[in-house]
Formats: structure tokens, sequence, C-alpha cells
């Protein structure tokens, strides 16, 4: 078994983010966004398998692929929703623990967009 590493950041730096969305980039924060969030292992068929119990969550897989570092893969998902700084925390902190109840190397942590751009190999 592995230790999971762990994307970390505190409720106060993802309300940080929040704002600097809203007061800098200019973005709605209070309408639906594009949440992605990333994993990675060097096992393809446990990140496979991980992306159908995440599925389960309602996230959309975006891709599965090779990093370029050897057998280094990242799992790419993502949700379309409305997130408050707290719920994208608490979600972050949802998929910290997935990851680590199925010996996920890292979970890598989380971006957004305001369009779906980021079309994978996976539809």
């Amino acid at each position: 078994m592995t230790t999971t590493k762990i994307f970390v950041i505190s409720l106060e730096k993802m309300q940080q983010a929040f704002e600097q969305m809203k007061n800098e980039a200019g973005w709605n924060t209070e309408s639906r966004l594009y949440w992605g969030f990333y994993f990675l292992d060097h096992n393809l068929q446990k990140l496979e398998q991980f992306s159908l119990l995440l599925k389960d969550h309602r996230f959309d897989v975006v891709e599965i692929r090779n990093t370029g570092e050897g057998n280094l893969y990242l799992l790419h998902i993502e949700e379309h929703k409305i997130h408050s700084a707290k719920s994208l925390y608490d979600k972050c902190n949802i998929l910290a623990n997935y990851a680590i109840e199925n010996d996920i190397e890292v979970f890598d942590g989380w971006d957004v967009e305001k369009e779906k751009i980021n079309k994978g190999l996976v539809d």
C-alpha cells in the first residue's frame, strides 16, 4: 500500500482564490463553472478502475493519459456546477479521501474554467 500524496489547501487559501477569481479575473463565482480535479498513479488499470468510481459519483472523466514521464498516468475529471470556497474545500477533502481509500498515489488538486475547453481523450 502506498501513501497518497495530497495537494493541500486551507479554507483561507481557497477563499483567497475565490476572491481573486471574482475581483481580479472578473468571474461570476456564483455561476456554474467547470471544476477539474487531477490524480496521478503509475498503475493505469488502477486509475481506470478509480475513474469508474468517480463516474458513479457524478464526475465526468475528461481523460486518462500518460504524462510523458515514464509510466506515470494522469486522470482528469470534472464537474459543471456552482461551488463556494467552502463547498470546493469540502469536495477536495472528499476526493483526497477517495484517493487514499483507493491507494491512488497523488491527488494533485483542482482548476477551474468558465467554458468547457478541456476536451480530453475520453467522451
